[in-house]
């Protein structure tokens, strides 16, 4: 909303589905390991807070982010 994006603009950029992203905005569910990942990337590369992908706290970024290792997560 901040940055003027549209839901289906979110779900598009982050590579989900527009119910993904309403999902995640009512708490029904929450985005795994490498959603965050890439939510955090996309905020961060328009200078956004990190609030959506961290749940609060400090909004600077960190000094290297890298993708979570999805074989460990059970993912493929």
């Amino acid at each position: 909303m901040e940055n003027g994006w549209s839901k289906r603009t979110v779900a598009r950029r982050l590579g989900v589905s527009t119910p993904s992203i309403i999902r995640w905005e009512e708490g029904i569910a929450r985005p795994n390991d490498y959603n965050r990942y890439k939510i955090e990337r996309l905020l961060s590369k328009d200078g956004s807070t990190r609030v959506l992908a961290t749940g609060g706290g400090d909004p600077s970024p960190p000094a290297s982010v890298s993708p979570p290792n999805r074989e460990q997560n059970g993912t493929r």
